[in-house]
């Protein structure tokens, strides 16, 4: 997800691939303008912001337009609705121009394109119930955390996206549990 890390990763695309998926990380401003030249992303996802290598930024809010930054020129950029600070900035980049789409999902917006409408917490996995358009489904992971709930409905939110939800449904529940994830 470096400056290293993602050229390295770019070189392993041949023309078999369909898709790429990246993780572009900074630590200090000007370092996502060089990881957008290289990645060029058409489709987003933004997944939150947090303190994390904050140590380079001045505030939050400089690292988030940083972040944002790798975005400018995608299709779609999918996120969090939820997360205000994110949704406060990425109206500003909409209002510009910078971002042209925008494919959200929250908890408690029914604004939202996807919304998240109950979480059922059992031994060891949670149960998902969603709306989409004014279909209701739901899908099982085997986790009960909040990070692996939202990383769950990011996942399904970028499928649903991609039009590919209803593959990746039965496959959730057997996600496996990944170190430092």
């Amino acid at each position: 997800n470096s400056q290293l890390g993602v050229p390295l990763s770019i070189w392993g695309i041949g023309a078999e691939h369909d898709l790429g998926i990246f993780e572009a990380g900074i630590s200090r401003p000007g370092e996502m303008s060089a990881l957008q030249k290289i990645i060029r992303p058409t489709i987003g996802l933004i997944t939150n912001i947090g303190e994390a290598h904050s140590d380079g930024f001045v505030s939050i809010e400089e690292k988030l337009k940083e972040k944002l930054s790798l975005f400018n020129e995608t299709e779609v950029l999918i996120y969090c609705k939820d997360h205000v600070l994110i949704e406060n900035q990425i109206k500003e980049k909409l209002k510009e121009g910078k971002i042209k789409t925008v494919f959200c999902w929250s908890r408690y917006s029914t604004e939202a394109d996807l919304v998240l409408t109950k979480v059922e917490k059992q031994e060891g996995y949670s149960t998902l119930f969603l709306r989409i358009s004014s279909v209701e489904l739901s899908f099982t992971i085997p986790f009960i955390d909040e990070a692996a709930i939202e990383n769950a409905m990011h996942c399904f939110a970028v499928s649903s996206y991609l039009g590919v939800a209803n593959d990746v449904l039965s496959d959730m529940q057997d996600l496996p549990p990944l170190s430092m994830r």
